[in-house]
């Protein structure tokens, strides 16, 4: 990637480093609080952003609370909360006995069950003693794995946050939970437009031929963490142009991670069309004949549904027809037997104006 591969390549995203800029510059210079909710599909850039907005904090002296919601700790009461006031807690001296029985239980420290606005109380209390010192930048990412006892208390501080010299950044993808109890209105992060694509691929990959880079370009759909991966995947020879391409580019076991847990997320009717785009080949993915066994009155709904989702995109002329990046983690992760299903209920059709995304 860059010169040093830890920080991330950000390119383009002018209008939500811009937004982030006017929330650090407001709690600096006004005294007052603001919350950002980034909101996008898996590999967009989130994270990305919060870094480059965690590292600007940094660099104006900010106190940096972070936390990263976790899918296998979800069941786990307060788990993200303490992630991200663990390094607070050295102040609970401040509060009053009662605030800090419910943080200490809360944070396993002592037994007990707290209420949630006790705890939601305690670290409001916490967040006002450590903005005496320095303005505080909390940024929870992956808002849709974070436990629901923890997003309780990140909504009660997001609601209470006004009077503080206090920044509150959030990611989610569109349908996490958490980011449901968001009372600010929230950003969509939406995928590159293909100049700032062809910047970061040019970026992170500059030793790639034309033609592969218009591959990559094509299959990433502006996706920023498909654009660094899909190089990663290829020959060195095939990254140069002196070895053909596979048919479908590999995706690495990060991006059909994500790929697939957004797939198993979907209704059956979305995730089964994408299943059969995903299984169809050579004439019979260009020809549409794989689209048969959903063409029913029902279809159009999905595939606009699909098309909101960013998975697929209309093409009315139907004279374009590309595999979805998504295609490959769709086939693998599906079960032996629901694509052995999909396969018998395919055939012969007639064109349909939809295009998978690449």
């Amino acid at each position: 990637m860059a010169d040093d591969e830890r920080i991330p390549v950000l390119v383009g995203r002018q209008r939500e480093t811009g937004l982030l800029t006017a929330a650090l510059v407001q709690a600096e210079e006004d005294a007052s609080g603001s919350t950002v909710l980034l909101r996008g599909e898996a590999g967009v850039g989130k994270s990305t952003l919060l870094a480059w907005v965690e590292r600007k904090a940094r660099e104006r002296g900010f106190t940096v609370l972070r936390t990263v919601g976790a899918e296998a700790e979800t069941d786990f009461a307060f788990g993200a909360l303490h992630q991200a006031f663990w390094p607070l807690l050295q102040r609970s001296g401040s509060l009053s006995a009662h605030q800090r029985d419910a943080l200490e239980s809360a944070f396993g420290v002592r037994s007990g069950t707290p209420s949630g606005f006790a705890v939601g109380a305690a670290a409001l209390a916490l967040l006002e003693e450590a903005v005496r010192t320095a303005p505080v930048l909390l940024v929870l990412d992956d808002l849709h794995w974070t436990d629901s006892s923890s997003a309780t208390v990140f909504a009660f501080l997001q609601r209470r946050c006004a009077d503080l010299p206090l920044v509150i950044v959030g990611a989610s993808r569109p349908d996490g939970p958490a980011a449901q109890t968001w009372s600010a209105e929230a950003v969509e992060v939406r995928a590159l437009p293909r100049a700032d694509a062809s910047l970061l691929l040019d970026t992170c990959h500059p030793e790639l031929a034309a033609t592969t880079r218009d591959r990559v370009l094509a299959e990433a759909a502006g996706n920023p963490l498909a654009l660094v991966e899909l190089p990663r995947q290829l020959a060195a020879a095939q990254r140069r142009g002196l070895a053909p391409l596979p048919e479908r580019l590999p995706l690495g076991r990060k991006l059909e991670r994500l790929f697939a847990e957004r797939l198993g997320e979907m209704p059956r009717e979305e995730s089964r069309l994408l299943l059969l785009g995903a299984l169809a080949t050579g004439e019979e993915f260009s020809s549409w004949l794989w689209l048969r066994a959903v063409e029913d009155e029902t279809m159009g709904e999905t595939l606009e549904r699909i098309e909101a989702d960013g998975l697929a995109v209309l093409d009315r002329s139907a004279r374009c027809a590309r595999r979805p990046a998504h295609g490959g983690a769709g086939s693998r992760s599906a079960a032996p037997g629901a694509e052995r299903g999909v396969a018998r209920s395919a055939g012969t059709g007639r064109q349909s104006p939809v295009r998978p995304v690449r």
